[in-house]
Parts: C-alpha cells; structure tokens; sequence
C-alpha cells in the first residue's frame, strides 16, 4: 500500500519527504490548506509567524491560536470547512452518489476491514506510530515544538480561567436565588429583637480568653514571648471574624444579620486556665456592671482555651468544606466551648417537671418512667467555632422551640467533632449534626422542614 511505504521511508529518512508526505504522515492538513487557515483565524499570520508570536507573548495567545498551533484536526477540519464555505471561488460539493453506489462502496470498505484484522492491522498501526514519531522528531523544528508546549500550557489556563467563570456565575446564581428566598429564622429573629423585648440592636456572644497568655517554646520562656502570645490571640480574633461572616452569609438572609453581629472579647491574664465557676462569676459582674449590651447572649458565653487559640488551624482562612474531599464533609476548624452562666440554679427541665407530678399524683417515687435528656450535662459543651454563630445562638435565642434551649445544644454536641457543613432550607433552623436531629420533632413544628440547601 501507498501509505505503508510512506511509513517505511519516513522511519528511515525522514527528511527525504516533501511537506506534503510530513503532514500526510503527521495526519495534518495539507501545507495550502493550513496556511490559509492560519492566515484567517490566526489574525493574518503564517504559520512560521504564529509560532514565533507564540513564543514571544505566550500570555495572549487566544484559545483558536493554540488550536491551530497544537494542529487539532477536528477543529481544523472544521476550519476549512468554513472557510471554503465562505469562500465564493470554492468549488461546489459533488453531487451525492448513487445509493447502489453507495453501497458497493460500503461493502468494499467492510471487506477490506475484515481483512485487516490480525496482525497485519496491528503491524500497520505501529509501523503508523513509528513513522509519526521518527518525523515529528527530525522534521519539525524545535522552535514548532517549544510552542506547541506553549500552547498546550496556556489552553490549560484558558480551561482553568472558563472553568472559574462557569464556578463563579453558578455561586452568583445560587447567591441571587438564596437571597430571593431568605431563611425563616433569620427572618423571625430580625423581627422579634435581638434581645427579647426588641430593645436590641446587635447579638453575639462574650468570649472569655483562658489560654495563650505565654508563648510555648522548647525552652525556657524568653524575651518576646509576650508578644508571640499576643500574636497568636489576634490571629485567632482573625479567625474567628472570618469564620462567622462565612457562615452568616451562607445563609439566605445573612447579609442582613451579619452587620449586627458583636462579640465581646474578655482578655485578662487573671483568666488563665481558670475553671468555669471563676467564669460564671466574672460573666454575672459583666452583666450586672452594664458591659453586656442588649441583644449579647446572657444565657450562655463562649470560652476560648488555649488549645483553640494556639491551634494551626487559625493560620489559614477558614472555608466551608475542605477542598478535594466529599461536599458533606466539614473543612477543619477549632473548636471551643459554650457555658451555661446559671447552671445550677436554673429552674427544673420539663423531664424533672413530669416526674414531681407523677409523683404528686401517687406514681412510685424513685422510679422514673420518663428519661431525663439532659443526664451527664455539667453546664457545658464543646463545638465546633462555625456552628456558634448560627446553631448555637438560634438555640438560645429560640428556647421555647423543640430543637431551641440548652437541650438541644447538650443533645447535638455530643460528638463535637461530628458537625455538619450542609445548610438547611430556607425554612429549616441551623442543626449541628446532620438531618438526623429532626427525627425526634413533631410533624407539626414550624422549623420541622428536613430539605438539605447544599451550597
């Protein structure tokens, strides 16, 4: 056959061919066709020029550049296609054949299929390949390879670049739809007043600092640790700013609370490593002292220790789900612990409730038919820092509600390592854990949707 002698002779001299063998063997377009092309869609370049421009300005060059430099033959198939198209001295398409033409040709082309099977089909492959590879190796310059790799290169950036464009405009979709629907908890937040009585016009927590007071190095403490462990408590401040506004804002109406949100943050070295009691007691003067403002959490306050604000995680910015891994999976974070300021003194739950009146009513004192949900709660939890400002306050806020109060925060965070980084619905509350906490709420409970919104 014609074509496996223009095989053989490439693979044994390859410069022996004209450019028209080159391209044949390469499966290129013939040299006129692909000047033309070039002249077209390459801004009325040659070939020789656009790979010289390729060279030169990398940078610029333009997603149709880089598929006449890289030769990609369906797209330059394509391109003389159009361009006889639209060119009037083209000579018209022949008439379509007879259809017995047709198919006598259909059932020579099978034939010859057929009979290439084996290993003379194989033998002819690789002798293909061989000869592709021996010219593509001696007959093409290196100045046409170094930009063929340009090309390949700067095509990733374009695909990366649209990549990030699609990604960009489907955030801005979502964003625009979220904010069309709101989220009911917000919404009703916003409505009844950060303090209760609608007095308040901010909400957020007070954050005591029991830790990151003196630097930790290997040695004995040195000059400058102070300002280390000043570092490390600002880094951490950072952190915990970034972390609220990406979760707030997350949700549909959060760009209407997140502006309201403060924190008060409790800096004192008198607080290192101190117990919860000594806490409590600082946070009831706070109160009492007027320097909690109206719409700051007085039912519960959050504690930053020092593993929290000495924690590697606080040196990045913090994202919703960790890149590369499955979208359900939270990204890391610190965690930190929230306090109830009354426990102790706080009035009995409705489980302690049931069981004096089953008592009064003459039921077996000491046996209890009802089981207590807040056994082994010590006035205190740790969770995860994203779910405070979303989950932890809507519990606190709404006490009243099924998955509101102390309750749910002890029920949920159990496992503090096991939080969610799915949203709920518009009109669904922040849980902690996954969709499963809904299993024990009535049917009938304003905030009982089960829909998962996953940004």
């Amino acid at each position: 056959m014609e074509r496996d002698a223009l095989h053989r002779r490439a693979i044994a001299d390859p410069s022996s061919l004209s450019q028209a063998e080159i391209n044949a063997v390469l499966n290129w377009l013939s040299p006129e066709d692909d000047e033309r092309i070039c002249r077209e869609k390459g801004g009325g370049r040659t070939r020789a020029e656009l790979v010289a421009y390729a060279l030169s300005r990398p940078e610029e060059l333009t997603k149709v550049e880089c598929h006449l430099i890289m030769r990609n033959l369906s797209l330059a198939e394509e391109y003389r296609r159009e361009s006889e198209n639209n060119n009037p001295a083209a000579p018209p398409p022949p008439p379509p054949p007879d259809l017995f033409e047709l198919y006598a040709r259909m059932e020579a082309a099978l034939d010859v299929l057929f009979a290439s099977y084996g290993t003379a089909s194989l033998t002819q492959q690789q002798l293909g390949e061989d000869a592709y590879w021996a010219v593509w190796a001696a007959a093409i310059s290196d100045d046409e390879k170094r930009a063929v790799q340009v090309a390949r290169v700067r095509m990733a950036a374009l695909r990366a670049e649209a990549r990030f464009e699609r990604e960009r405009h489907y955030a801005g979709e979502v964003l625009r739809i979220k904010r069309e629907l709101g989220t009911r908890w917000i919404k009703d937040m916003l409505q009844e007043g950060f303090d209760g009585d609608g007095g308040g016009d901010c909400w957020g927590f007070v954050c005591f600092r029991t830790g990151g007071y003196h630097h930790h190095g290997n040695g004995d403490e040195e000059e400058g640790d102070d300002d280390a462990a000043a570092c490390c408590w600002e880094r951490f401040q950072k952190y915990y700013w970034q972390t609220g506004e990406t979760v707030v804002l997350e949700w549909g109406s959060g760009d209407r609370l997140w502006p309201l949100f403060r924190t008060v943050f409790v800096s004192d070295a008198a607080l290192d490593g101190a117990p919860t009691d000594a806490l409590r007691t600082r946070f009831r003067a706070m109160v009492e002292a007027g320097e909690v403002p109206l719409g700051i959490r007085r039912d519960g306050f959050i504690v930053a220790d020092d593993a929290a604000i000495r924690s590697d995680q606080t040196k990045r910015p913090y994202a919703l789900r960790e890149k590369g891994r499955d979208s359900w999976l939270p990204a890391p974070t610190v965690f930190v612990r929230a306090v109830h300021p009354d426990f102790g003194a706080s009035p009995l739950s409705s489980v302690q409730e049931q069981e004096q009146q089953q008592a009064a009513e003459g039921g077996n004192e000491g046996q209890s038919t009802f089981d207590d949900p807040m056994a082994g709660f010590t006035g205190e939890v740790t969770l995860a820092l994203p779910k405070v400002f979303d989950f932890l306050h809507f519990a606190l806020f709404f006490p009243q509600h099924h998955m509101g109060g102390w309750e749910a925060v002890y029920r949920q965070t159990k496992v503090p390592t096991r939080f969610s980084a799915g949203f709920n619905s518009a009109n669904s509350a922040p849980t902690y854990a996954s969709s499963e906490v809904f299993d024990y709420i009535p049917e009938e409970h304003p905030y009982r949707d089960r829909r998962q919104q996953v940004i």
